[in-house]
């Protein structure tokens, strides 16, 4: 899976599988973005965006894309983006943008080392959320309001996000956070094998 956009397609971005073995690309959804696959395989989710108004929601679909529906919708509880699923596949991660905390000054860090930062435009204080994948309404499962860049299953049930304040581990059943690291992140964080306990 993953995006197309320019001025080949019609609408701003295509949500498009490429089917390895035939060698043949497949546009399924138009003015979609942030695809994820759970780790089963058995579902996909995607933002979709209004092309007019530019709200975005949060859609869970089959793993071809069949049957969708939307799981968070922007309009009631904020710009949402970055999904990707709980390690069991039972829970599908979101943040969402705190519109009502101001963006963070710039630290020193920003002022001596700028390659540090991620796009401005991206810099927005939020949280993450989780829907199940079963059904039921979104709940938020962190307290942090920094600026979140990246997350990613833990193999233990937590998930692990890169932020501006640093490398974190949270439990979304308590919001627990705990520091990995306190430097930068950019984006892509990941996690594999066993979790220490001293991080637990």
């Amino acid at each position: 899976w993953f995006v197309r956009s320019g001025e080949a397609t019609a609408a701003r971005s295509v949500l498009t599988r490429l089917d390895l073995a035939k060698r043949r690309s497949i546009d399924v959804v138009d003015d979609a973005t942030e695809p994820a696959v759970s780790p089963d395989g058995a579902h996909l989710a995607w933002v979709a965006v209004d092309p007019v108004t530019a709200t975005r929601t949060l859609v869970l679909a089959d793993a071809d894309g069949g049957s969708p529906r939307i799981v968070a919708d922007a309009a009631e509880i904020g710009d949402l983006g970055l999904p990707f699923f709980s390690a069991d596949g039972r829970w599908l991660y979101f943040t969402v943008l705190l519109a009502t905390v101001p963006e963070p000054t710039p630290t020193l860090l920003d002022l001596l080392i700028p390659s540090a930062n991620a796009h401005a435009s991206h810099d927005q204080v939020g949280d993450w959320w989780r829907v199940c994948v079963d059904g039921g309404a979104p709940e938020r499962a962190s307290f942090e309001e920094t600026v979140q860049y990246d997350g990613a299953p833990s193999p233990d049930g937590a998930l692990v996000a890169a932020t501006r304040d640093g490398v974190v581990r949270v439990d979304p059943a308590t919001g627990e956070v705990a520091r990995l690291s306190c430097l930068r992140t950019a984006r892509a964080v990941g996690l594999v094998g066993e979790v220490p306990t001293h991080v637990r």
